[in-house]
């Protein structure tokens, strides 16, 4: 092997590259080197190495096809465990936040929903994914619906407030902020919860209402007693008796 070796490098009208395409002095190509017989085996044993070094020479070669290569699939696999950890990130978020989520199509299906909607509908995540947003829309037909959402593509987000049903039938209010993706097609839709914040706006409205109205009839009540004095037991007996 030796003896190959030098008739292969002692010969100096033939380069490596010519040895390794198969271009070898006429002893080599019969066999024959240094009067010594060379089998075949032991040829392309030579010219394996010598790939396998250029091989080595062009992975630490950054300028090299290979290195360039090589470098290539670094930074994709370096971008994809950047995009791994992100959708993590998502999954996590969303997971674990107090706010329902959605991520519906461009049409208005769900494809994404977390645990706090599902718990806020009475719907599982399963049941939820592949629903279209009209069944659980009241306030809006499926028309609007399809309105609303080619407004929101439009503008790129949106916030609303709206009212769902839930599974077993009631309605729940829900303040709605979207935001739409151009790259993916596809809308981001967080909900919070606000129905008793509602119920106490319209018991307050109810109080106020009341309030008004007992005002009125107490100013009514004072403008046909005028002979006796506002602040005597009689007078105000007489207008408590009128509210009532």
């Amino acid at each position: 092997m030796n003896n190959m070796n030098n008739a292969l490098t002692a010969n100096p009208h033939y380069s490596d590259k010519q040895y390794l395409h198969g271009y070898a002095p006429d002893g080599l190509n019969n066999g024959l080197v240094n009067d010594q017989v060379l089998h075949l085996d032991d040829i392309k044993r030579q010219r394996n190495r010598l790939r396998l070094e250029r091989t080595r020479t062009d992975i630490f070669n950054p300028g090299s096809w290979l290195g360039r290569e090589l470098a290539s699939i670094e930074d994709i696999l370096e971008k994809r465990k950047h995009l791994q950890a992100e959708l993590q990130r998502h999954k996590i978020f969303v997971a674990t936040a107090i706010d329902g989520f959605w991520r519906i199509d461009a049409n208005g299906v769900i494809e994404e929903v977390n645990e706090a909607y599902a718990q806020m509908s009475g719907y599982t995540m399963e049941e939820l994914i592949g629903m279209h947003i009209s069944q659980l829309e009241t306030n809006e037909q499926t028309e609007d619906v399809q309105a609303h959402l080619e407004k929101i593509i439009l503008q790129g987000h949106d916030r609303f407030e709206t009212r769902h049903r839930r599974k077993d039938g009631k309605i729940i209010d829900l303040e709605a902020s979207t935001t739409y993706l151009h790259e993916n097609k596809e809308i981001f839709v967080f909900f919070r919860n606000i129905t008793q914040r509602k119920v106490a706006e319209q018991t307050l409205r109810a109080i106020t209402a009341a309030f008004d109205q007992a005002c009125n009839q107490l100013r009514c009540a004072c403008s046909i007693t005028p002979a006796k004095p506002a602040n005597s037991p009689i007078a105000l007996s007489q207008l408590l008796t009128k509210i009532r």
